[in-house]
């Protein structure tokens, strides 16, 4: 039987808060996890471990058939994900995926983006409309896939997410480094105070993601709060929210600083206002996830 929904990466940080809430609408949700364990129990959720990389895509959507692909997984190991050569293999294999799932009878596809993939600087806020010029390996390749759903002439969703943030980051990512650094009493040392970013809370990201696949919302739409945040401003904020443990010092600063933030107008005449979660906000759930775990 056809399931409604196949999950790329349904242990993923936005996955795996999608297959819940598919779920509790009722519908039937295959996934795709890698490494890590599926903890979901619902008779209408079943899952394997695959590595979407190097298996054959006709398997994949032959055991799992559904109408609707979501492609949530994506390398983003910190310090390697931008430039590495890991990124044209998964656009290669989702471009794969895509083609096997459609002609196995897939109708929809929803993909993860990246506000990488615009010409980053200048002090504007991206809309859907700005340039796409990315100069990383990851934008590029998130641009290619977007582009090669888009001429199929298949319904479909591509969101552009801008700096997302959440209790299951990696060590490495910036504001998890910050409050790794505090807990331990330690100073960060910070070396782009000036640079602006849209930092936007993964439950927001996955809730803004639900509500326009519930919609059926098709094209385009950024992800992101359209507020930008500076470096120093999070790391105060992190810091006063550590209970002031340890300390921010500025070392060696780069240039980086370019204000990147979302347009939001397109997104909210789609579902509507969106209540996002504060930096502020944002940063004290996490300590407060982190301190029950």
């Amino acid at each position: 039987m056809n399931s409604d929904f196949l999950i790329v990466g349904c242990t993923s940080a936005v996955g795996s808060r999608l297959l819940v809430k598919l779920l509790d609408q009722g519908f039937r949700v295959n996934g795709i996890r890698f490494n890590s364990n599926c903890k979901i129990k619902n008779a209408n959720h079943s899952c394997e471990s695959l590595n979407v990389l190097d298996t054959d895509p006709q398997i994949i959507v032959s055991k799992f058939p559904s109408r609707t692909l979501l492609m949530t997984s994506w390398i983003t190991t910190p310090g390697i994900f931008w430039d590495s050569p890991l990124n044209s293999k998964w656009a290669e294999a989702y471009k794969d995926l895509i083609m096997a799932f459609k002609a196995n009878g897939g109708s929809r596809i929803v993909g993860l983006g990246s506000c990488a993939e615009y010409r980053l600087g200048g002090d504007s806020a991206l809309s859907e409309a700005s340039i796409t010029e990315p100069s990383s390996a990851y934008g590029k390749s998130k641009l290619e896939v977007c582009r090669f759903v888009a001429q199929l002439e298949m319904d479909f969703l591509w969101v552009r997410t801008f700096f997302q943030y959440g209790p299951e980051d990696y060590d490495e990512k910036f504001i998890a480094s910050l409050l790794n650094a505090f807990q331990k009493n330690q100073v960060f040392y910070l070396r782009d105070p000036s640079g602006r970013r849209d930092y936007v809370h993964i439950d927001d990201v996955s809730e803004v993601l639900f509500k326009l696949i519930m919609k059926g919302s098709r094209g385009v739409f950024n992800i992101g709060t359209g507020h930008s945040v500076s470096g120093y401003e999070v790391a105060s904020i992190a810091h006063s929210a550590s209970g002031n443990r340890g300390g921010v010092l500025v070392s060696d600063p780069i240039s980086q600083a370019q204000n990147i933030f979302a347009s939001t107008e397109k997104l909210e005449n789609e579902i509507g206002s969106v209540e996002w979660i504060d930096i502020k906000t944002g940063i004290k759930q996490i300590i407060m996830r982190k301190n029950l775990s």
